[in-house]
């Protein structure tokens, strides 16, 4: 890894590589067996050097992605295991059907091809064996495999035979795709020379700016509101090679870090909030009585008044304004949640699908595919138990503070307040309509308290709808009721005759309502203020 001054505690970050290669790129060769040990070879050499041509730091971590084809996939999953590089296995069929697979000419695996397929899903390293495709046919399965690599990547490998073409679903069609996203992806050509030797062709394929010059790869990294999160040397343990440490340890992590800040910044935008909105109606309060003591000792001391409101006002808002604090507020949040929603799944080898099927922000790409890795990997060897349902409902859903009795007290708390500001609106509106109609019919000396009364109340009813936006009330309204409604519907599902496949689906669409509710409130939240 490349020097940096990055503390050794900060929180690992996933680096994917995706793979694909050739099945049959050594075909022609003298001796076939010797070029496939020397590409192998030459295969663990690039892959030793990628950390530091990528110039990844002490904190980063890479994690393969391919298929467990016969040729390259083969030697890349090797390569893997001797790397100690952590490996996802993505394939097109179950893994029966697909090492029994027919190709076009022959079966895609020998007997001895199928047994040492099957031994190398068994390594340590492996830690995820995943069907991504559903499509019929045979092309449209190996397309939909090599588009999902491309998309699960961040860098993209792939060794072809120097005469390979554009076959559909093949390695160049997994290059193309990877190119056409301006992904880094390293091409190596593998060639056989008179002697026999194998002979390589590499290309880096760099994305480029607007002159066209090549920019160079930027290492995942952590957001910076988040960035002060670290990771207990001693705490990080590995629950697979290549993994640096368990999803338990980097949740805790993030939870700690999220929750304090969310909390703090919580509670000064709150009083943020209730100083702007303040400030501006008692200035118009102060504007008011000055203009009724126009002749008054009291005028200037009013207008001071005035002058000092207005001031702590707008300068709260710029403040909060030029601070970022709410998009640090939604940041830190939706960290917190993320490590809530993810804990209570620790007992099911699943991939997290939902965190990136949620609206979050792209800065936050990197940490979550990072838990989604360490997640498989800390679950891959776990088995069902009998009480796995029980303990998810009463760690998630069940008594005093979780999901089902939080929701309903915040409903309750935000349809209460929505209540009273709309009431204090109606109330306001009413009132200064009515000091307006009486301020017709009354004497000159009258119709100066009218006048007020027709000045503040219209403010007045303003700041009652702006404290109303500013604490999101009516979102916050429907978006609980949907969510309680949710909790209601599936909270039966959790108990007798529920199996541990509908359990996983149970579990996975609920965390999906639950931190959906986070995703959506920082879409709102992030690029306004008070």
């Amino acid at each position: 890894m490349s020097d940096s001054s990055t503390s050794a505690d900060s929180l690992p970050l996933v680096v994917s590589l995706g793979f694909a290669g050739s099945r049959e790129f050594l075909s022609r060769a003298p001796d076939p067996d010797g070029l496939h040990e020397a590409v192998g070879v030459h295969l663990v050499k690039r892959l030793g050097e990628l950390p530091r041509e990528l110039k990844l730091e002490s904190h980063h971590f890479l994690c393969g992605i391919s298929q467990i084809a016969t040729g390259a996939d083969t030697l890349f999953t090797k390569a893997c295991k001797e790397l100690k590089i952590a490996q996802r296995i993505f394939l097109p069929q179950a893994r029966e059907e697909y090492l029994l697979a027919d190709g076009s000419r022959a079966p895609d695996f020998s007997d001895e091809e199928r047994d040492a397929a099957a031994e190398l899903l068994k390594s340590p390293h492996i830690i995820q064996e995943r069907v991504v495709t559903r499509a019929s046919g045979r092309h449209d399965r190996f397309e939909e495999v090599n588009l999902e690599i491309v998309n699960s990547s961040d860098v993209v490998v792939c060794v072809l035979r120097e005469e390979s073409n554009d076959r559909p679903g093949g390695t160049r069609g997994l290059l193309n795709a990877a190119i056409r996203r301006d992904m880094h992806a390293l091409e190596i050509r593998v060639g056989v020379n008179d002697d026999g030797s194998p002979r390589y062709t590499e290309q880096w394929h760099h994305p480029t700016d607007k002159d066209g010059k090549p920019l160079p790869f930027v290492p995942p990294a952590l957001p910076k509101e988040i960035e002060t999160a670290t990771l207990s040397s001693a705490a990080a343990t590995s629950p697979s090679p290549g993994v640096p440490a368990g999803v338990e340890e980097y949740l805790n992590a993030l939870k700690k870090v999220g929750s304090g800040q969310a909390n703090l910044i919580r509670r000064i935008f709150g009083v943020q909030a209730m100083v702007i909105i303040g400030a501006h109606m008692l200035a118009t309060l102060c504007a008011v009585l000055a203009l009724l003591a126009h002749h008054h000792w009291a005028l200037k001391p009013l207008l001071g008044v005035e002058l000092g409101l207005l001031a702590i006002g707008g300068g709260v808002h710029l403040w909060l304004h030029h601070s970022h604090a709410v998009r640090v507020w939604a940041m830190t949040r939706i960290s917190a949640e993320v490590a809530r929603s993810v804990r209570p799944l620790r007992n099911l080898h699943v991939q997290l699908g939902y965190l990136f099927a949620l609206p979050f922000p792209r800065v936050l790409r990197s940490v979550l595919r990072t838990v989604n890795v360490l997640h498989v990997a800390s679950t891959r060897a776990q088995e069902p138990t009998e009480t796995m349902i029980d303990d998810y409902a009463a760690e998630r859903l069940d008594g005093k503070n979780r999901q089902i009795e939080y929701y309903t007290n915040k409903l309750r708390t935000a349809e209460f307040r929505l209540a009273c500001s709309k009431t204090a609106f109606y109330v306001f509106t009413a009132g200064a309509f009515l000091a307006t109609a009486c301020k017709l019919g009354f004497t000159p000396s009258h119709a100066a308290l009218f006048g007020t009364m027709a000045i503040l109340l219209p403010v007045l009813a303003v700041g009652a709808l702006s404290l109303a936006a500013s604490f999101d009330l009516e979102a916050r309204v429907h978006t609980f009721t949907d969510i309680k409604s949710h909790l209601d519907r599936v909270r039966p599902l959790f108990g007798d005759g529920c199996t541990d496949c509908e359990f996983a689906c149970l579990a996975l669409d609920t965390e999906a309502v639950l931190l959906g509710e986070t995703a959506n409130w920082a879409s709102r939240r992030s690029f306004t203020s008070v």
